[in-house]
């Protein structure tokens, strides 16, 4: 799919020969420096009208980036099976939930894609069930796996598939994504029984403020970007708000 390259390869003193081309099928071949860098990404580039745009991150504080005999070539024809459109999580893509929804699409062209061929395979083990839907061209392909993925873990989709053509075209596509690295609680932390009987009986946490002449106070729970927050606000007479001191609150 893809080889790491270090900065030296990549931070050159001079021009150096890069190819870019996005084939009809969605995919995605990259070449720098005579040096394959994607062969086929899929799903990365599908086919569609646009504009093209030029761009550089340096990674540093300033570089000048010069590009010099550019040439762009242009095809209209789309491919003539069908191919993968989308797909999320994306192929190589990192931090991803560990308990991601799988959502692949195949699009059709000239054939269209024969539901009853669609495998999918995660961690090369077949899996079911799959929830297969069609809009217009489109067939939707979703999976939500059980359980948490590893903290950090890298797991393989495989996605199988054939058309309605004569003779019948088959594809599979194969890549990785990595789960987000998440904390694990030590099992030492777990309540005891007659404490998780309470808890279920009464759910959530007690505060005790140790400041005297604090004014009511709102508590929020938010979740969102990898993680979770509570917020611990005092109501003031004038009916603005403050942020709580961490030190004059203890929680249970």
């Amino acid at each position: 799919m893809g080889t790491q390259f270090g900065n030296s390869f990549i931070q050159q003193s001079g021009f150096v020969h890069g190819k870019i081309q996005a084939n009809n099928d969605g995919s995605l071949t990259v070449v720098y420096n005579n040096q394959i860098v994607y062969t086929n990404f899929p799903g990365a580039f599908p086919p569609t009208q646009g504009v093209f745009g030029l761009g550089a991150r340096t990674g540093g504080a300033n570089e000048n980036c010069w590009i010099d005999n550019l040439q762009i070539t242009t095809i209209t024809n789309l491919p003539a099976h069908p191919y993968l459109s989308s797909a999320s999580p994306g192929p190589n893509s990192t931090r991803i939930s560990p308990t991601p929804t799988i959502t692949l699409n195949l699009t059709d062209t000239a054939t269209q894609v024969n539901p009853a061929s669609i495998l999918l395979s995660l961690n090369n083990a077949n899996v079911t069930p799959l929830n297969i839907t069609k809009n217009g061209s489109v067939t939707t392909i979703t999976y939500t796996p059980g359980g948490l993925f590893a903290s950090g873990s890298t797991n393989t989709i495989k996605l199988s598939y054939a058309d309605n053509g004569t003779p019948v075209y088959s594809n599979s596509i194969t890549y990785t994504f990595v789960v987000t690295t998440y904390a694990t609680l030590d099992p030492s932390f777990a309540l005891s029984p007659a404490d998780a009987t309470a808890a279920k009986a009464n759910p959530g946490f007690y505060v005790q403020l140790v400041q005297p002449g604090l004014y009511p106070f709102r508590v929020t729970y938010e979740e969102g970007g990898g993680g979770y927050a509570v917020h611990l606000f005092s109501r003031n007479p004038d009916r603005t708000k403050s942020v709580l001191n961490d030190s004059l609150i203890r929680m249970q």
